[in-house]
């Protein structure tokens, strides 16, 4: 039920009582059913907060697992910045399709960073994988 136009106190009175009359249900024992409207109040506080704390949960367990893939995300991260102005520049004054700038661009991020650090770590790791660490040694040219 909703008030509308101008109205005297008294009217404003009567049709707010009649509004809460109506929400006021009568129990079969004759008492004012109060206690289910604050029954219904606390149900949907509760559904509220529950749907709050589920999502919040969710969310905790989505981040965690995420974390192995966070360095892939800070890598596509610093991919982009170092691409962007390059993006822009072919497309805006060279006036190419972004769909092949972005071809170009992708062929340029995997031809001169992606290949050369890899290739780098790779050869590390082979040279790394040879030597031969005795504990026993090192501790002993500590103590000379």
């Amino acid at each position: 039920m909703s008030i509308e136009g101008n109205f005297t106190c008294a009217e404003t009175h009567n049709a707010l009582s009649k509004t809460i009359i109506n929400t006021i249900n009568i129990n079969n024992d004759g008492t004012l059913g109060i206690d289910n409207i604050k029954n219904e109040y606390l149900k949907e506080q509760y559904f509220k907060y529950s749907i709050i704390i589920l999502i919040l949960g969710l969310g905790i367990v989505i981040f965690f697992e995420l974390i192995p893939f966070l360095g892939g995300l800070l890598g596509a991260c610093t991919i982009y910045a170092l691409i962007r102005n390059q993006m822009r520049h072919l497309v805006e004054k060279r006036k190419m399709k972004r769909s092949i700038a972005a071809f170009l661009l992708i062929m340029e991020t995997v031809l001169c960073f992606l290949i050369p650090i890899s290739l780098v770590v790779w050869f590390l790791i082979m040279k790394v994988q040879h030597i031969n660490l005795d504990p026993q040694v090192v501790l002993a040219k500590d103590r000379l």
